[in-house]
């Protein structure tokens, strides 16, 4: 299979490596002094009350958002770039900090003075004072994955160093990944992770944890924060067929597509123990691995090549395109699940 595991980096993701990307680093950080959180932050006497959403109850002090991305593992909006948001529309942009006004992250505009590693990286975030601002941290998936744009690439107004190589962890401190700019996603090595990039954020909702994410029915899941409507049941299908099944779906009035790659991240849970990386509660029976790999299709294109479609494998939470692989390609018999958009 050609998806890329830890400690196995392919040809193909060694000459992609070679290009121009950006990447976002996903880590597990802390809010407060305390000595027990993984990184303590440090907040300035001069800092905002940064007091939010995310600092209820999470052991924040006085001038602190949480900043523990464990808390911020999913989409509580809808995901930017589903309906045709230009970035104009998205971002409201000042010289040191970029807002995504469809998420509510506030983001470093401009990259850290000098490329770092894991652990320093993480330093940074938690002790940059920023805006008047002292609640920084590095960013989760879904975080990172929202600011993509597949056609054309990054907003350069917004983030005007877009093509660099940032460090990237998830909430799940044994697992850590690259985001590429052109959609991407790989597992990172602990033999080839070296000092890269770091863009940080702050920012974001709490979910509610008396709240259930998905409303569900016998067949569909709706996820209550992006919107987006689901089948809870995937099957095999080429590219072209998976479209059209979709398509022709009647459940419920019908309407449905097969999900972009922004919105197929929106089901993955990074911070469970391990695979498959999804809900099994809103997605029972879910497929089993086959050689250690579920990649299922996305409408998703690699760039303007329409010959090859980004795939998600919830074996590994990694994305590839049939273009970088020997094996598979659009006719392909790959899993699918159907997607609604909020009326």
């Amino acid at each position: 299979m050609p998806f890329v595991g830890e400690g196995n980096m392919s040809r193909e993701e060694g000459r992609r490596m070679s290009a121009p990307f950006l990447f976002l680093a996903l880590t597990v950080a802390g809010c407060g002094n305390s000595p027990e959180v993984s990184s303590p932050k440090v907040c300035s006497e001069h800092c905002a009350a940064d007091q939010d959403t995310a600092s209820a109850g999470t052991g924040g002090d006085a001038n602190c958002a949480s900043s523990d991305p464990t808390l911020f593992q999913m989409a509580l909006w809808p995901m930017p770039g589903s309906t045709g948001e230009t970035p104009e529309a998205q971002y409201r942009v000042d010289d040191a900090i970029t807002h995504d006004q469809i998420t509510g992250l506030d983001w470093q505009r401009r990259l850290a003075p000098e490329p770092l590693m894991d652990e320093a990286a993480e330093a940074y975030c938690a002790q940059l004072d920023l805006g008047g601002h002292c609640d920084w941290r590095l960013p989760t998936r879904i975080e990172g994955v929202s600011l993509l744009d597949l056609s054309p690439p990054f907003d350069l107004n917004a983030f005007p160093e877009s093509e660099a190589t940032l460090v990237l962890w998830s909430g799940n401190p044994e697992r850590r990944f690259r985001l590429g700019s052109d959609g991407s996603f790989f597992v990172r090595s602990s033999t080839s992770s070296g000092p890269d990039s770091v863009r940080c954020v702050r920012g974001g909702g709490v979910p509610d944890n008396d709240g259930a994410r998905y409303e569900l029915t016998v067949d569909l899941a709706t996820d209550v924060a992006t919107g987006l409507t689901w089948t809870r049941a995937a099957s095999k299908h080429t590219y072209a067929d998976a479209a059209s099944m979709c398509s022709e779906l009647q459940l419920d009035g019908g309407g449905f597509r097969v999900p972009s790659l922004k919105e197929l991240h929106t089901l993955v849970l990074d911070a469970q123990d391990t695979g498959p990386w999804i809900d099994p509660s809103a997605f029972p029976n879910f497929p089993k691995a086959v050689s250690g790999h579920i990649p299922f299709w996305t409408s998703s294109f690699q760039g303007t090549n329409d010959q090859s479609a980004w795939m998600l494998d919830f074996a590994t939470g990694t994305v590839e395109a049939t273009g970088f692989t020997a094996s598979l390609t659009l006719e392909s018999p790959l899993y699918a699940f159907c997607v609604r958009s909020q009326a």
